[in-house]
């Protein structure tokens, strides 16, 4: 009888750190893979201000290239103006 329950025993134990180690290797991937998909998302913001810092700057290089046209164009009306 002693051999039966210390088998019993040995199952018991067997099964409850077979379920401990299911349990933390499966705490461990669902976190690997929230950091994973953290730092996915970081990394897709990173890229995206970057995109907007540069288009915002092509933006500006647009609207000070429209203000020098304007000017310019500005310059050409006056200067047919006055030719009266």
């Amino acid at each position: 009888m002693g051999r039966r329950n210390s088998s019993s025993v040995t199952n018991l134990l067997s099964n409850i750190i077979d379920d401990v180690k299911d349990f933390v290797d499966d705490e461990i991937i669902d976190r690997g893979r929230d950091t994973e998909r953290d730092l996915r998302k970081a990394g897709r913001n990173w890229t995206d201000s970057d995109d907007d810092d540069r288009r915002s700057s092509r933006r500006n290089s647009d609207v000070d290239d429209l203000h020098e046209a304007v000017a310019a164009l500005s310059a050409k009306v006056d200067a047919l103006a006055n030719k009266k």
